[in-house]
């Protein structure tokens, strides 16, 4: 007898629309049972109300190394990657705790001109050059790695290497994803052990004062919390500037709003979070007693698959959900997460966002596709949604 239970991550017809199954799952069956490639069946949980009270429910677990836990995503495959986001208080609390003030608002304001100064010298190199040229190799890379490079003290000049660990780390093939983490580990313990032989003025370097050698973080934690600040620095925020400029190539009204209204662009990037919801698998959580959702009951040591996205397009939170709305409000998606886990550096990524989309069409009015948009390549293998290149002209 075949099986009934769909298997997930469900496939997309328009890659910068939801999957047909989603909707339908939004519609019918907010809470439904899906079967992972490792042939686990889980609970996926998809209406806004639902995943945004999940979030903060104590019954469940984020905790990577409980039975049950969904493998997907790579810290949640790579057990050797765990680190606070992927634990529960009070060890996720006391481990935030000790960054939090390297991503609060005043620190983030702070480092507004800088990010600023590098948009706008990227831009400038970009238009420098001969269209055709691929803006996320020119642009929404460079901008976010930059700035993580320099708030940790990650030699930029080592960005191809990291780039393309975590490149490999983000894809859904477990032993793939495994082989990076491998490798990214054994590149970030050594330049940790630098910092500690040499020191240095950036957060890696006051971590192993303040943290490490007093004994409440060990040497081995601090390279796995380098290696998740450093992938959620630039990996999210670049595919999200890609996708953001992506889609308002494709709109011209939305396009010329944004131009025309500069001081939209804090809303714009909330609503361009929304449709893009670029942790387009997460988040993965598992239950520690049995709760009942949707009239479903999940039992202790159950996975669960919280939709972020789901969630960012249910029309009961946001009429219309599949129109780019740049006017909306747009202040309870939940594409960074929700909660004690929310994204710790969410605030940073809206500011880099809010720089530099609006500067893309600013400096180059003119921008379009180099190509058919049925030939971009969408990475629908990877753990984080986005485009592999994007290819403009001027």
């Amino acid at each position: 007898m075949p099986d009934a239970v769909p298997s997930f991550p469900f496939p997309r017809s328009h890659p910068l629309q939801p999957p047909p199954q989603l909707h339908r799952l939004l519609a019918e069956a907010p809470v439904s049972r899906v079967r992972l490639e490792n042939g686990q069946r889980v609970w996926l949980v998809v209406r806004h109300a639902d995943v945004r009270a999940l979030m903060t429910d104590p019954r469940i677990s984020a905790d990577s190394t409980r039975p049950g836990f969904p493998p997907i995503g790579p810290s949640g495959a790579n057990p050797n990657l765990r680190t606070f986001p992927r634990r529960d208080p009070p060890e996720h609390t006391v481990q935030r705790r000790m960054i939090a003030a390297e991503f609060s608002p005043e620190r983030v304001e702070a480092l507004r001109p800088m990010v600023r100064q590098i948009a706008s010298g990227l831009m400038n190199a970009m238009l420098s050059r001969t269209p055709p040229v691929d803006f996320v190799h020119c642009v929404a890379l460079p901008l976010p790695t930059r700035v993580i490079s320099g708030i940790l003290g990650v030699p930029y000049e080592d960005h191809d290497l990291f780039q393309a660990f975590e490149a490999t780390v983000m894809s859904l093939d477990p032993a793939e994803s495994a082989r990076g983490a491998h490798e990214e580990i054994e590149y970030l313990d050594r330049l940790v052990k630098d910092k500690s032989a040499r020191g240095g003025d950036d957060l890696i370097s006051r971590l192993i004062a303040e943290q490490v050698r007093p004994g409440h973080l060990t040497h081995e934690e601090l390279v796995r919390m380098v290696r998740t600040l450093l992938s959620a620095g630039h990996e999210s925020t670049a595919n999200m500037t890609a996708l953001s400029v992506l889609s308002l190539l494709l709109d011209p009204a939305s396009r010329e709003q944004l131009r025309s209204d500069p001081g939209l662009a804090g809303n714009a990037v909330l609503e361009l979070l929304r449709m893009h919801s670029i942790f387009h698998l997460f988040s993965p959580r598992v239950a520690i007693a049995d709760i009942t959702v949707g009239g479903n009951t999940i039992r202790a040591g159950e996975g669960v698959i919280l939709s972020l996205l789901g969630a960012n397009h249910d029309p009961r939170a946001f009429p219309d959900p599949h129109k780019l709305d740049l006017a909306r409000d747009a202040r309870q998606q939940m594409a960074l997460g929700f909660g004690a886990h929310h994204c710790l550096g969410q605030g940073l990524a809206r500011m880099e966002l809010a720089e530099i989309v609006p500067m893309v069409f600013e400096r180059a009015p003119g921008l379009r596709l180099a190509v058919p948009f049925e030939s971009l390549r969408f990475r629908t293998e990877k753990s984080t949604y986005g485009v592999h290149e994007l290819p403009v002209t001027w």
